[in-house]
């Protein structure tokens, strides 16, 4: 593992700071406004900047770190800081959004003014997507799985597929979002929920696959039945005394073991991709279709979108066409 990584992700003790002078008034901001998962992604990782802009005030570069007195060159330090520990470009961005988040909790626009003299080039991250063949064992793979772990797997699978639905869409979804009546499902929570979306309906794009989710909504039925309890959402968690919404860990660890015994490397949301790549592949004057259904701002994005797709796939659509040129040796 890329040493940068290992510092990215190691968890530091919560500090008291003056950096984290309004962080409990910010957290508390955003709760009913954003997921608990994303409250708690922006909690731990803020919390993870206290180390970097305390050695910057040691080092004297930085005269206080209290929110509302950060300053342009206060940003610019923090991302030489983040830098110095090998923290990727990519994820320099991330940490810069959240930064700004909070900073403009407290009406500082410093990241704001800092992001027009900043240039950070991110790296470009391939966007996967599976084959023909490699969709069908993963298929082959979930209609196997036994018990209740087997029916989350189908759900989830064949919802993505259905849907393009992004994972975290999938898995925060109520059972009311699910209409197969009409063929369509409501997606509660997209990304950017409260700030530059909003919940919206999207059809499920294949009638021959609708028997799988009616399978899983019998296999729902009956496992709270048996457990004797009851759930809002499409995908329960009962644990404990209070019926929650799935975790994404669980999620993760069961997508991990349908990769592991089907041998295809996938994540649920390589579904959303792989969706997009059939569709546009067989058609592309269905770009905009698809546009619709992934729900992007924009035409341009779709295109960029697939474009990533392709340009992750070249040897797989070549086959053996270079191979089979032949190169004169003499």
């Amino acid at each position: 593992m890329p040493r940068g990584k290992e510092r990215e992700e190691r968890p530091l003790k919560p500090e008291s700071s003056d950096f984290l002078e309004d962080f409990e008034e910010y957290i508390s901001s955003m709760v009913g406004i954003n997921l608990p998962s994303t409250i708690n992604e922006h909690s731990s990782k803020i919390r993870r900047f206290v180390p970097v802009f305390e050695e910057l005030q040691t080092q004297g570069k930085i005269s206080s770190i209290r929110p509302a007195d950060l300053t342009e060159q206060d940003v610019r330090y923090f991302v030489q800081g983040l830098r110095d520990r090998d923290i990727a470009p990519r994820t320099q961005q991330k940490y810069l959004q959240l930064l700004n988040c909070y900073l403009r909790h407290v009406n500082n626009m410093a990241v704001e003014i800092a992001r027009k003299k900043l240039k950070i080039t991110e790296e470009r991250v391939p966007i996967e997507a599976l084959s023909v063949n490699e969709i069908g064992k993963v298929f082959k793979t979930i209609e196997e799985m036994e018990g209740w772990r087997g029916s989350v797997a189908r759900g989830m699978i064949y919802l993505a597929f259905q849907t393009l639905a992004r994972p975290t869409e999938i898995r925060t979804a109520l059972y009311k979002d699910l209409d197969i009546i009409s063929r369509r499902f409501y997606v509660r929570n997209p990304k950017g929920k409260g700030t530059f979306a909003a919940g919206q309906y999207v059809d499920m794009l294949r009638p021959d696959f609708m028997p799988q989710i009616e399978r899983y909504v019998a296999d729902r039925e009956f496992h709270l039945l048996r457990r004797g309890k009851s759930s809002a959402y499409l995908f329960p968690n009962l644990y404990g005394e209070i019926n929650d919404v799935y975790s994404a860990n669980a999620q993760r660890v069961i997508m991990r073991e349908v990769s592991h015994r089907s041998g295809v490397d996938f994540s649920l949301k390589t579904f959303r991709a792989t969706g997009a790549d059939l569709i546009i592949s067989a058609d592309p004057s269905k770009l905009f279709i698809v546009s619709a259904q992934l729900r992007h701002g924009s035409i341009a994005t779709t295109q960029k979108y697939y474009a990533d797709i392709q340009r992750s796939s070249v040897a797989r659509q070549l086959g053996d066409t270079y191979t089979n040129i032949k190169i004169p040796k003499d």
